[in-house]
């Protein structure tokens, strides 16, 4: 499975090179190095596609849990606000901010 995660990685990085602008590769390429365990490249990426598409959602969710696996509390639970801003009826998010304690 690790090959195909990195030849998927590949795969994004070389879209990327043809399409800078594409947030799903972004958002793509982040959920391949998050599985991974490259929490702190993948948070990059997540942001990058949070830059270039600010209303998708499950980039604010796979960051903040990144942050969370980082030990940046505070970010986790601003990106899960945020997450909850933009859609409010996700139940995962609103259990991770109560197991944070900022529900």
């Amino acid at each position: 499975m690790a090959g195909n995660v990195d030849s998927a990685i590949t795969d994004f990085e070389a879209g990327l090179k043809l399409m800078p602008d594409n947030a799903d590769l972004h958002y793509n390429r982040a959920t391949a190095l998050t599985s991974k365990g490259q929490h702190a490249k993948a948070i990059l990426g997540y942001t990058e596609a949070i830059r270039l598409s600010p209303g998708l959602v499950p980039a604010y969710v796979n960051r903040a849990s990144g942050f969370e696996r980082l030990g940046e509390r505070d970010k986790a639970i601003a990106d899960y606000r945020k997450a909850l801003e933009i859609a409010p009826a996700l139940p995962l998010v609103r259990r991770k901010l109560q197991e944070l304690g900022a529900d």
